[in-house]
């Protein structure tokens, strides 16, 4: 399963996380969770691996990111 999304967009998505506010990380949180993304929750929050998520996921969040920033 080769990802047509680079390296670089990835990585730049999470720089991107680290601006958003509480409600806007509990949003990206429904999109990983509503389009079954793999994740890990305990006292500290919520990890996923980027990397081993899908195209459309990512694209998902990125749009979402998109909106917020605007």
């Amino acid at each position: 399963m080769s990802s047509e999304i680079s390296y670089e967009t990835k990585k730049q998505l999470l720089e991107d996380f680290k601006i958003l506010n509480k409600s806007e990380q509990e949003e990206i949180f429904r999109i990983l969770k509503m389009n079954d993304g793999i994740y890990s929750e305990n006292s500290n929050g919520v990890f996923f691996d980027i990397l081993k998520l899908t195209d459309e996921i990512v694209l998902k969040m990125l749009k979402f990111i998109e909106f917020c920033k605007n």
